[in-house]
């Protein structure tokens, strides 16, 4: 059987404290930690813009393609 229970930071070692004790007792067999896709999703986000500055040079340099859209600034 698998259980899915959304945690919030501040809950998080109380909670996996008392998952290591229903392990110890045998009531759960393995359990895992999975990252909320939110935060994979920012942490892309973050890792495209922070590349966006070498991306613009090389392109000022020629490299890369061209295509139909563009980027504006205000």
């Amino acid at each position: 059987m698998q259980l899915h229970i959304d945690i919030t930071d501040t809950n998080s070692s109380m909670f996996l404290k008392l998952m290591e004790t229903f392990k110890v007792g045998n009531i759960v067999k393995h359990y895992s930690i999975v990252s909320d896709e939110k935060e994979k999703e920012t942490i892309e986000i973050l890792e495209d813009i922070a590349s966006l500055g070498q991306t613009l040079r090389d392109a000022q340099k020629g490299l890369g393609r061209r295509t139909a859209k563009y980027v504006y600034s205000f």
